[in-house]
């Protein structure tokens, strides 16, 4: 199976517990994925400044996922990390990425 760059970052601040994947196709995945940064950022207590701040972010990355790549994943979770409470979202595609990223990834 192949693991995304997410997924080898994720792994190392165990535990966190998956809430939701969004699957990212079209605009529609890229404002449902907004609409849920929304809902869970509330729950979770974060402010409405907190709230707009995150959604608005994990909607711009959806939206790269789904121009660049076609297609993608948008994924919540929460647990703890470093011994505080922790809300993370990691959006992952399938694209080939930028020549900018591949030092950074490890690629040629």
């Amino acid at each position: 199976m192949r693991h995304t760059p997410s997924e080898a970052i994720l792994e190392n601040h165990a535990p966190l517990h998956l809430l939701l994947t969004v699957a990212i196709r079209s605009e529609i995945d890229v404002i449902a994925s907004r609409l849920r940064a929304r809902q869970i950022t509330a729950l979770c207590g974060f402010g409405n400044h907190e709230q707009t701040r995150i959604a608005t972010a994990v909607s711009e990355l959806a939206r790269n996922a789904c121009i660049h790549a076609s297609r993608g994943s948008v994924r919540f979770f929460i647990g703890e990390l470093d011994g505080r409470q922790a809300f993370v979202v990691a959006v992952d595609d399938q694209g080939r990425g930028s020549p900018e990223d591949a030092g950074r990834l490890g690629g040629d």
